[in-house]
């Protein structure tokens, strides 16, 4: 036990490389799991989508500002890839954005560009129209202060939980209800 101990506190003596460019400096860049830089890009392809199904079934969000950010790699929730992921605009990145672009940005949708480029159209536009319904839309808070909101999934079960006991909660009744009532494309 001494021994491990030891070999801890000399790791934690390491020196730290310095960072490779003066820009490290400044800015934490993101690595992934192998070291590389992670470089994301603002994906206005992907926003064009955005705006379409917006205008198509978010209503809500017509007066929200949402900014589609890719990045190389798509991250993974206990094991399973997302393909991307919804953000409520912290209000740092507000001020950075709006500093550096004068754009106000409510929400973010990050895409992991490896899945998304091996998703089918109408795949991208079924996982874009999921992250929008996480965006509620401007809200007023218990202090009268305006924000934008975020929601969570409507249904979250294991499919073997559901295999043995059925819908056994009201929020899983209404979801196999409109699964019932609804012919989708690839579900008998």
């Amino acid at each position: 036990m001494a021994n491990t101990v030891k070999k801890k506190l000399r790791k934690s003596r390491r020196r730290v490389q310095p960072p490779s460019t003066p820009l490290d400096l400044a800015v934490d860049v993101p690595q992934d799991a192998e070291g590389e830089r992670v470089e994301w890009e603002r994906q206005p392809l992907i926003e064009k989508l955005v705006t379409e199904l917006v205008e198509k079934y978010h209503a809500h969000l017509t007066r929200a500002r949402i900014i589609v950010l890719g990045k190389p790699k798509a991250s993974k929730t206990h094991g399973k890839v997302n393909v991307a992921k919804a953000r409520r605009a912290t209000p740092a990145i507000q001020a950075l954005l709006r500093d550096a672009s004068g754009i106000d940005v409510h929400y973010l949708i990050e895409v992991g560009m490896d899945a998304w480029d091996g998703q089918s159209a109408r795949q991208k536009r079924a996982i874009l129209d999921h992250e929008l319904h996480h965006f509620t839309g401007m809200e007023v808070d218990d202090k009268g202060r305006e924000k934008w909101g975020l929601r969570g999934h409507d249904v979250q079960e294991f499919t073997a939980v559901v295999r043995r006991h059925g819908a056994y909660h009201a929020d899983l009744e209404v979801f196999v209800s409109a699964i019932q009532q609804l012919k989708l494309p690839g579900v008998e």
